[in-house]
């Protein structure tokens, strides 16, 4: 019988140390949270996306809905946005889903290009809500899927998110006014 205690007692420790490392590890995942609400956005409701590569201000522009047109808006440039163009750039958008946590230390920023070498995008929409981020590098994951690096303006936080930003919000400014023939 005592034996039996024994085990007992050996199997409730055990289980209390398992509990005791997954509410740690858990608690430990928490401490980064992923910026869900502030990189949700709906294409509909975008008004108007301001876009500034390597942070140069020379080189800043604006895509903005007016009577349901897009256009853009710059020192060098006002023009019509080609319909397909600003089609798959709002439809990236809307992708925009933090993967998986990346870094949060300011040195590596470089490494992704979320730093000044990155693409600082600030997206608005309808509610008045105003999102910066730093688009970054792009990598392939498994050689199949296309995966940017961003980060939240504010945060140091740098995030993979699954989706084509390099192709679409770090074009150059004259790639959004080309025709494809569907205006």
């Amino acid at each position: 019988m005592k034996l039996k205690n024994n085990h007992l007692l050996l199997i409730l420790l055990a289980i209390a140390a398992i509990i005791a490392a997954v509410f740690l590890l858990n608690n430990k995942n928490e401490s980064v949270s992923f910026p869900y609400k502030e990189l949700s956005f709906t294409a509909t409701e975008i008004t108007s996306i301001n876009i500034m590569p390597s942070f140069d201000s020379k080189k800043a522009f604006k895509i903005i809905q007016k009577r349901e047109k897009w256009y853009i808006e710059s020192k060098a440039l006002n023009a019509k946005v080609d319909s397909n163009v600003i089609e798959t750039t709002l439809a990236e958008i809307e992708k925009i889903r933090p993967d998986h946590f990346v870094t949060d230390q300011p040195e590596k920023w470089k490494d992704y290009g979320v730093d000044s070498s990155g693409t600082l995008v600030t997206i608005s929409d309808q509610k008045g809500k105003k999102t910066t981020l730093i688009v970054g590098n792009m990598t392939f994951i498994d050689d199949i899927y296309v995966s940017s690096y961003i980060r939240l303006s504010e945060k140091n936080e740098v995030y993979a998110t699954e989706c084509y930003l390099e192709g679409t919000l770090k074009k150059d400014i004259n790639e959004w006014t080309k025709k494809s023939g569907n205006q």
